[in-house]
């Protein structure tokens, strides 16, 4: 069936399996750090009005400087 939305198609969806229990599972691909940094920086572009590359670079260029910190567990 094609939708009449022309990028619908486009669209990724996951994929449904069918395990023996009946019950539908769900899987996905875990999106990279780059797709996540790209989320990010434009999502804080449109609140802020600037540029969606200019944050991106601003986000690498933190991540670089502070590498060698992590989180505390």
């Amino acid at each position: 069936m094609i939708s009449p939305h022309p990028h619908y198609n486009d669209i990724k969806r996951p994929e449904i399996l069918m395990s023996h229990n009946k019950k539908p599972t769900v899987s996905y691909t875990k999106p990279t750090r780059e797709q996540i940094a790209r989320a990010v920086a434009t999502s804080t572009a449109i609140e802020t009005g600037q540029a969606s590359k200019r944050i991106e670079d601003e986000l690498k260029t933190k991540r670089e400087k502070f590498s060698h910190l992590h989180l505390a567990v």
